[in-house]
Parts: structure tokens; sequence; C-alpha cells
């Protein structure tokens, strides 16, 4: 299709350099996604200056040109037909060679002919900027200012957002802040939109090409103004789900569409969502600035609205605008999105180091807490061990006082007797007060602690029961089973074990007329118990006619203290066996 533009030119061109040629370019306002290649026939005026140094500076162009003066190709830029590359984002600055100009007085009298011949392909920003005509000396410094802004600024955001990706994921991970990773992972996708928008060739296929730099930009948009909210600490649910349904459904399928060629509106409904989005996300984020306002919160909402303006600017631009300059006006939102990633960056690094002074904050309280905690669990351990420390001594002094009181004041009471009868023997004073002297001796064997040891507390009655059982007469016999080290019995169990035994031994030589009598302790580790039997061969008894006295209750009261079980049953062939069960500990 071609289309003859001279009508847009100016009837009248001044000499020297800044004249403009204003097209219009109703084609790419009806259908801005439209694929196709356009011709602009410009009229142009003989050059009047005084030398031959002339250029064509066009503000913007896309995606792939084609320039002939008078016939002659003078610059082209891309494959017309090619389909995939663009040089739409940069100005052009054209040189215009001296020979293919007319000189005045030569036909033909209307001036030169330039045709520009512009290519499409579903481009939003597809079309011809004013084309400026004047001294390459003069035009030059306008294409530097344009170039600086196009393209030295593309390598500075790029750069910026590298480096904000990789320092705030680094960050993060070291950190374990949620807020740094998102940081990273939107400047990253800015760096990912900028690295193919500045590309005229692109590594891509031309439709993935726009795919990827359409979405990574919705997302990396999308991405700052979720990571705002955080930083700001807005509670705005329905927006956000509002936002993410946009950033993760709509603008991708959309987007997907219009590549595919398939739809274009839907591409325009999802732009129209998304700057609606933003549009309400900067009213909250003002709202909450107010509510909130610290240094953190006012310049985040300062320059999150700042980006609004900038996006509608170019939207009305590209979507709205009649104007024929229109098109060429800059893209502003990259440059106020480098602003806010800036300010973004210094806020999050305020918001984390508040973050941390809280953290430590926190942690100081948590320490004089746990610090106060563990003096107060100190004062209560000390005073649970004094506690028990005087009930251990206070039950310590009522066995002691309770065995002198059934031992060794029983033996006392009953050699007071024999002492005030007349008819007592020899014989019996001094076996009654060899008993007394055992109870004195069994009692301060008492107070020795023998660590749950079973074993010595054997030996120790041992010791001092088999020479009265030999000066009777009596032969002992005494057999201990291997009971490992781990095997305990408690402190206070033993005792009453010790005085049991001691008692056992004092009813055989005083009661059982035997000759023999056998010990034998035995540990049964499948139930956890300690056995000790003890068998004489005396005149034995019946334990269930017998009637049970002091000494007989005072055995199975004590092992009941204990939890240990005492079965008493006659000797086979004669006399009485005795037999213990006490429960045993792991050490």
């Amino acid at each position: 299709m071609q289309a003859e533009l001279a009508e847009g030119a100016l009837d009248v061109w001044p000499f020297g350099t800044g004249a403009t040629v204003p097209l219009g370019h109703e084609w790419r306002k009806h259908q801005p996604g439209r694929t196709g290649i356009w011709t602009y026939r410009l009229q142009l005026p003989r050059w009047a200056g005084d030398d031959k140094d002339v250029s064509l500076y066009i503000p913007r162009a896309g995606n792939r040109l084609r320039f002939v003066l008078n016939g002659t190709e003078i610059a082209a830029f891309g494959d017309l037909k090619a389909g995939h590359e663009d040089f739409s984002p940069y100005p052009l600055l054209i040189h215009v060679p001296a020979v293919l100009l007319h000189s005045p007085g030569t036909s033909p009298a209307t001036g030169d002919e330039l045709l520009v011949q512009v290519a499409g392909d579903s481009r939003r920003y597809t079309g011809l900027s004013t084309v400026w005509w004047g001294r390459t000396s003069e035009l030059a410094s306008r294409y530097t200012l344009r170039r600086l802004f196009t393209d030295s600024f593309f390598y500075l955001i790029l750069v910026l957002d590298v480096v904000f990706a990789v320092v705030s994921t680094l960050a993060g991970r070291v950190l374990r802040q949620k807020s740094l990773f998102q940081f990273g992972i939107t400047s990253a996708l800015g760096a990912v939109h900028y690295y193919f928008w500045r590309q005229t060739s692109p590594d891509l296929p031309f439709g993935t090409w726009l795919f990827v730099q359409d979405l990574s930009l919705a997302w990396n948009l999308l991405g700052m103004q979720l990571l705002c909210f955080h930083i700001m600490g807005v509670k705005a649910l329905w927006l956000e789900r509002f936002l993410k349904i946009i950033l993760l459904w709509c603008y991708p399928v959309a987007s997907a569409l219009s590549v595919l060629e398939l739809a274009g509106w839907p591409k325009f409904v999802a732009t129209n969502l998304l700057n609606l989005g933003l549009t309400l996300a900067a009213f909250v984020v003002i709202r909450q600035a107010w509510k909130h306002r610290n240094y953190v919160n006012v310049p985040m909402a300062i320059f999150s609205v700042a980006c609004l303006p900038a996006m509608l600017w170019t939207q009305w631009n590209a979507w709205v605008s009649p104007a024929p300059q229109a098109y060429e006006q800059l893209y502003l939102t990259p440059y106020v999105r480098l602003a806010y990633m800036v300010v973004m960056t210094l806020c999050l690094m305020v918001f984390l180091l508040r973050t941390v002074r809280a953290q430590q904050d926190s942690q100081q309280i948590l320490e004089a807490t746990l610090s106060r905690q563990r003096a107060e669990l100190t004062h209560y351990y000390e005073a649970q061990q004094v506690r028990l420390r005087t009930e251990a001594l206070n039950a310590e002094r009522e066995r002691i006082m309770r065995d002198m009181h059934d031992g060794l004041g029983a033996n006392l009471v009953g050699l007071l007797g024999l002492v005030q009868s007349a008819q007592v023997s020899r014989e019996m004073l001094l076996t009654e007060v060899q008993d007394t002297i055992d109870q004195l001796r069994l009692t301060i064997d008492a107070m020795e602690s023998f660590d749950g040891d079973l074993a010595s507390l054997l030996g120790q009655v041992r010791f001092r029961m088999q020479p009265r059982l030999i000066q009777a007469g009596i032969a002992l016999h005494w057999t201990v089973a291997d009971i490992p080290e781990t095997v305990v019995i408690e402190s206070s169990a033993l005792a009453h074990v010790q005085r049991v035994l001691v008692e056992v031994f004092v009813n055989i030589l005083k009661h059982s007329a035997a000759q023999e009598v056998t010990v034998q302790v035995l540990h049964h580790p499948e139930t956890n118990h300690c056995s000790i039997t003890v068998s004489d061969d005396g005149r034995g008894f019946d334990p269930d006619t017998v009637l049970k006295g002091h000494g007989l209750n005072n055995i199975a009261q004590r092992m009941q203290a204990v939890g240990a079980s005492v079965l008493i049953t006659p000797n086979e062939p004669k006399g009485t066996r005795i037999h213990f069960t006490i429960p045993c500990g792991e050490a």
C-alpha cells in the first residue's frame, strides 16, 4: 500500500535547519497492530544553503526502513520483507549525498522527492515520526541527545537491573529475607525486558521476542507494585488478587494472542486492565503513606505515583492521540522506572535495616527475658534442692529414729527386763547384749550410702552377721549371681532391705535352732527385678497359722514401703524359706 502524504507537508519551507515535515499516520491509529509495508512520498523543497552537507533526522520509525531520494536509495535499515528486525526504538540520522540534490534552476522545479518505506509487524509502535531536514552539524546534536536517552539509557538500566538482581538474590539468601528475593526477581525481569528491547536483530524468533518483552515488562511493573505493598505494609488483599490475575493470566494470554496474530483486542484490554490496576494501587499507596508517614512510605508513594503518569503518557501517545508528533514522543516508562528502582533500593535498604534493628531489639528483649527466667529457674532449682535436702534429712532422721526405736530401743528394753529378772542366765544376758551391739552397728551402717549398689549392701550385712552365725554353730552358704553395674536400687530401698535381712538373721539365731543357712541372690533382667532367698534347716513354722509378731509385721511393712514383695514358705525337708523380690532400675 502506498500513501502520498505530501499534503501533510508545510507549504512554505524556511531556509536553514529545523524545517519539519509533519506526517499524518491515520493508518497506524486505526490498526496499531497491523502488518504491512507503507510508502510515504515527501516532496522536499530545494536546498538553498551555501553548503551541501545536509541530512535527514527521524526521531522514530519502525520496524524496518528504506529511504530513496530522487530515485536513488540512500539508506536502508534491515530487510523490509524479512520480518525479524526492529529499528523503531532508535533515532536515525541519514546523510544525503550532495550529488543527488537538484541544483537551483534545474529541473524538476518542484524540488527533491523522498520516498520512505516503512515495514510493520504487529507492533504497537510502528509508524513514522516527523522528518527533519537540515544541516548535518546542527541535526547531529538532536540525534545525539535522542540517542543518549534511547541507547545509552538502555545499557544503564540493563546494568543496574543485573546488579540489583544479583546483589538482592545473594543478600536474600544470606539474610533469608523474602523481600530481597522478590526484588531480585523483579530486577531480573526488568533486565530481560531491556536486554531484548535494545536489540535490532533479535536472538529469538520475532514473535517469541515480542512475547518475552511484553511479559517481562508487565511482570516487572506488577512485581514492583506488590513489593511496594510489602515494604509499606499495605493490606489490600482484593487488589493484590486482582493484580496477580492480570500478572498470571490476563496479560500472558492476551500477549500470546497478539503475537500469534489471532486477535489484537485482548492485549488492548489487558493493557488497560494493567493500567487500571496500577492506578488503583497508586491511590492505595498514597493513602497508606498519608496514614503512616515516614522516610520509607513517602518516597515509595511519590515514585510509585510518578510511574503512573509516565505510563499513561506513553499509552496515550500510542493508542489515543491523533497528533502527528505523538509517535516520536519518548517512551518515559523506562526512565521513571529507573528512578523508581533506585528509590526502591534505598527504601528496601532502610526497610531491612529497620527489620534487622527490630530483630536485634527483639533478640535483646528475648535474651533479657531468658536471663531473667534463667535466674528465676536457678533460684527455684536451688530452693527445690534445699527443700529436697531438708526432706531427705528429715526422712533419714525419721528412719534412723525408727530403726533405733524398733531395733536398739527394743533390745535395750529386753536387756533391761533380763537384768531386772532374778532368773536370767549369763548366756541369755550375753545374747541380748550382743543383739544390742549388732543393732547399734546396724544403725551406724545404715548411715552409710551404698549409691544403689545391692552387692555392697549384701557384703556389709554378711560381714556383720556371719561371725554371730558361726559363733552359734550355724554354717552360712552365700551365693550372689553377677549383677550388672548398671542395675541400681534406690538408697532408701536399700536401707529397708538391710534392716529386713538383719531381722531375718536375728530371728534365725533366736528361734530356728538351725544348723545351716543358705542365701541366694539373683538378677532377673526380663522383669528388671532382683530376688533374695534366705532358707534354713531349723524347726520352721507355718506362716498361715502362726501368730505374727512385731518382727514379721515389720518385715512386711518395710517391703511394702519400697514396692517389694515377700513370700514366707516352709523349706523342704525342714526349716523356713523367705523369698524377697525387689524392683531394680537402670543407672
